[in-house]
């Protein structure tokens, strides 16, 4: 499920990067709010999907629990992928 997440993270900035490059105009943008919503998706999979530990106590034992490295990066990578997902829509909204 890392390696999902990881690679939804990465198609979503390239994806982004693309979008950025032309300005948000041209005939691939609703190709491109397809593939976001595809990458979101699978995001929420890899974010249910992984069974792992989820959160870990916290070093200095004060009763804290904080999410593990490898899930805190799924999260990280569904935060990224919806705010493109997000910045696609209000874009396309308003122009």
């Amino acid at each position: 499920m890392l390696l999902l997440s990881i690679f939804t993270g990465t198609i979503s900035l390239i994806n982004y990067y693309y979008f950025a490059l032309y300005n948000g105009v041209g005939q691939y943008i609703n190709y491109q709010i397809a593939l976001q919503v595809l990458m979101v998706f699978l995001s929420v999979i890899a974010i249910f999907g992984y069974k792992g530990r989820r959160v870990t106590r916290t070093y200095w034992f004060t009763g804290y629990r904080m999410f593990t490295i490898r899930f805190s990066l799924i999260i990280f990578s569904f935060i990224g992928s919806a705010s493109v997902l997000f910045a696609f829509l209000n874009w396309n909204m308003f122009h």
